[in-house]
């Protein structure tokens, strides 16, 4: 029978780690904005939301399959590393031709980034390689369910940002160009670090002969329907950013990028979740997985409503004490995404259960239902009621993703939903037996 003690250990212990990156974050990120003030981050945000967009429609799921095999058929590592390696660095280079190619010669681009040298463009999209490879390493790395090996390379890589950061922004002073310069650095960083990390689980020998094209297929196959799902959410969370730059400047997405970032800080909760429950389902049975779910769907509710009162109570005053009264305008955004972010928080964790059960073709369809609904949303509300627009037609998309998500978990679990929601004796005994353990004995955290 599975520990319920260890998954809210790990659970936790990621959590506690990604704190630490979160304040960092928030550091690098109020150095930015006060840097360049809400039209440079609008400039900034945009530039980097183009190879964002980018290694999503590159994962091609991969990046699923790779986390599902690797649990689920661990011998099979050594190919999986070779398939990335491979698919990452062609396709990367051909992503980076095809948006070479879009930012020079669009004119709806050129519409959406007149204002904005294209040589940053092309430095920040420098690294899709690099990028597509990171995310497939670290996709193995975590369908291995290691746990501490992934939150260490998280806290070292926010502070080498923080450091880069520091030298580009403040001691060199290259303002937009200095924020490109360190996410190259970043990108650099966590590709030589997955590549130790997933080099000390097998040999890594890349070659075209060694390409299994059988299991290749299959892995592909697999993962192209939660791969659709992936970039579909993806769109969901970010194309309201192209929109609002279409409609209303970059000044304006500089006050929704601050929100946006802000209000997702929610979703550590979530995702150190599910970070440490997928990989856990994909090596339980059923019976195991139908106890595990309603558990942790009641405690990250429990969490994310008590960071949501916090964020709510805290958005204003935080915002002008650390990034200026400036971005004043990003506060009303923010307040009306807390939430959807809410709502989806739960969609996340019911998301993991069902991919682990190898059908993210559930991923697809509900995502592209909330993609069309944000899209006609975003469409009509932005001209009409500005950021403010875009964040209530994210918030109505977010929440029918996650009744959907309710939906498709209840119709294959069986499971009654208000397990999900109503606390037991079990979960009070389980809090208590942690303060417990942690105060008698804290050095069992490192264990």
């Amino acid at each position: 029978m599975y520990d319920n003690l260890g998954l809210v250990k790990n659970s936790i212990a990621t959590i506690i780690t990604k704190v630490a990156v979160l304040v960092l974050g928030i550091v690098s990120s109020v150095i930015i904005a006060r840097i360049l003030g809400p039209s440079g981050k609008g400039v900034l945000a945009l530039i980097l939301l183009v190879p964002g967009l980018a290694v999503s429609f590159g994962n091609l799921g991969l990046g699923v399959a790779n986390v599902y095999y690797s649990g689920k058929e661990p011998e099979k590592i050594n190919l999986l590393v070779t398939h990335s390696v491979l698919i990452g660095f062609f396709l990367g280079i051909l992503l980076f031709v095809v948006c070479f190619l879009t930012i020079n010669h669009s004119t709806s681009f050129t519409k959406v980034s007149h204002e904005i040298n294209p040589i940053y463009f092309i430095l920040a999209l420098s690294i899709l390689p690099f990028s597509l490879i990171t995310g497939y390493f670290d996709q193995i790395v975590w369908g291995r369910n290691l746990i501490l090996t992934i939150n260490l390379k998280q806290v070292i890589t926010t502070i080498a940002s923080l450091a880069s950061i520091v030298l580009f922004l403040i001691i060199l002073k290259l303002n937009v160009l200095g924020a490109v310069l360190s996410n190259i650095c970043i990108g650099v960083i966590s590709f030589l670090y997955s590549y130790f990390l997933v080099k000390r689980l097998t040999k890594i020998k890349i070659r075209a002969s060694a390409v299994d094209w059988g299991f290749l297929k299959k892995s592909l196959a697999f993962g192209f329907k939660g791969y659709v799902g992936n970039l579909m959410s993806f769109l969901i969370y970010r194309l309201d950013m192209f929109l609002i730059t279409f409609f209303l400047g970059t000044t304006q997405l500089g006050y929704y990028s601050l929100a946006v970032g802000l209000v997702e800080k929610i979703w550590l909760i979530p995702g150190s979740i599910a970070a440490v429950l997928l990989p856990r389902l994909t090596s339980t049975t059923k019976t195991e997985a139908r106890k595990i779910t309603p558990v942790v769907c009641r405690h990250t509710l429990l969490w994310v409503i008590l960071a949501g009162l916090f964020m709510y109570f805290a958005a204003k005053p935080l915002i002008n004490l650390l990034y200026g009264v400036a971005f004043a305008p990003s506060v009303l955004p923010l307040l009306i995404l807390i939430p959807g972010i809410l709502t989806v928080s739960m969609g996340k964790v019911l998301a993991s259960d069902i991919l682990s059960k190898g059908k993210p073709h559930y991923a697809m369809m509900l995502a592209f239902v909330a993609f069309i609904v944000n899209v006609v949303l975003n469409i009509i509300l932005i001209p009409r009621w500005g950021i403010a627009g875009a964040a209530f037609a994210s918030t109505v998309s977010y929440s029918l993703a996650t009744v959907i998500w309710f939906w498709v978990y209840h119709r294959e679990s069986g499971v009654n939903l208000s397990t999900l929601f109503v606390p037991t004796r079990e979960d009070y005994k389980l809090y208590l037996g942690l303060l417990l353990r942690f105060k008698l004995f804290p050095n069992s955290w490192i264990r």
